[in-house]
């Protein structure tokens, strides 16, 4: 819709003799700046998203995405960062990524995969 909209807007600012019925039915040109950036906002949210149905997709790499998002969108932080409220268990989250990555543990870490590490079954 919102894309929809700036096209209309895009494609009327071509034309100097719009009849004023039609000109009260649009957007201020503040209100017009505001919706592109939130147009581009939410067409970066929705690529994210897209993203983040990837069958493969490991934790390392949503932990990667996510820390771009908080440096892009500060305010994120308390939602998407490694330890914000949702996470239950943030040093086996970041123990899962750093064995993805190949990354030394710390000993907390250490302690919370080691069941993990010592899979007697080979997984």
């Amino acid at each position: 819709m919102i894309e929809r909209y700036l096209d209309i807007f895009l494609t009327l600012s071509l034309y100097s003799n719009i009849p004023t019925d039609i000109l009260g039915l649009l957007l201020s040109p503040t209100e017009n700046m505001h919706l592109q950036k939130l147009f581009v906002l939410s067409t970066n949210f929705e690529s994210i998203s897209k993203y983040l149905e990837k069958r493969n997709l490991t934790m390392a790499e949503v932990r990667v995405l996510f820390d771009h998002i908080i440096e892009e969108h500060p305010k994120f932080d308390q939602y998407v960062s490694p330890n914000s409220k949702i996470v239950k268990f943030p040093d086996f989250e970041n123990a899962i990524c750093k064995i993805q990555e190949n990354i030394s543990l710390s000993e907390i870490e250490q302690k919370y995969v080691s069941w993990l590490l010592n899979d007697p079954f080979g997984f």
